[in-house]
């Protein structure tokens, strides 16, 4: 796999809204989309990567669906639900 670096991309407008709409002010993945989401570049991973091969997933994009995984981990834990 190879990482042909993509342009920074912004959040769409429609998915800026549905967060303001849908999300509390201090919900966990509302922090992660406005704050966090156009701070990383895929640039800043290419090092990673070889010349050479097929195009790799988005590592920006990967990182934040560990990120989502463990907010939801986190909360299931801590509203006392046994890990599946």
């Amino acid at each position: 796999m190879c990482l042909k670096p993509q342009m920074p991309r912004v959040m769409p407008v429609e998915m800026q809204y549905l967060g303001a709409t849908l999300l509390a002010p201090d919900n966990p993945y509302r922090l992660v989309g406005e704050q966090l989401y156009e701070r990383y570049q895929e640039a800043d991973f290419a090092d990673l990567y070889p010349d050479e091969g097929q195009p790799a997933l988005s590592p920006v994009d990967l990182a934040f669906v560990g990120v989502a995984v463990n907010i939801r981990q986190v909360a299931r834990w801590m509203a006392g639900i046994r890990p599946q």
